[in-house]
């Protein structure tokens, strides 16, 4: 797996992780993000899953709070979604929020292997996902619970 991030004073090792190769979704533990993409490429340090449709090369991100995916369009590879989509400030900032992962790592520390953040209650059962709320858990754990208490 392939991390990406600022290592710097404050700022997480990595805002997101990549795979070394796509992962079926049926491969994914039975977590259901949408009919429209069939692989998971990676996802980030808060949770979101970075998805493709290898038939048509449309790639999106599952944002599993909202039990919604986005489909960010067609593109020729992992490598050309990253530098579109994934390294774009704005998406930074919004999306993986380097700011809220910096002060989730100083109390938690930097996640391990397969781990990602998560607001405890998470936000769809009143949790108000204040940075002092997280704790960390692994990633396809994560995505289950989501998914089982959405229904």
């Amino acid at each position: 797996m392939k991390m990406f991030g600022r290592k710097r004073a404050g700022i997480p090792a990595s805002l997101y992780f990549l795979f070394d190769g796509a992962v079926p979704l049926e491969d994914g533990d039975g977590v259901k993000v949408g009919d429209a993409f069939t692989h998971a490429i990676g996802y980030s340090a808060l949770g979101h899953v970075f998805v493709v449709n290898e038939s048509s090369m449309e790639f999106g991100v599952y944002y599993p709070f909202k039990a919604a995916s986005k489909n960010y369009g067609s593109f020729d590879s992992v490598q050309a979604f990253q530098a579109a989509v994934l390294e774009d400030e704005g998406f930074r900032v919004f999306v993986l929020e380097p700011d809220l992962q910096a002060q989730v790592v100083g109390r938690l520390g930097q996640l391990g292997d397969g781990e990602v953040f998560y607001p405890v209650p998470y936000p769809f059962v009143g949790g108000s996902g204040e940075p002092q709320t997280y704790d960390k858990g692994k990633f396809w754990t994560f995505l289950q619970v989501v998914d089982a208490m959405q229904g």
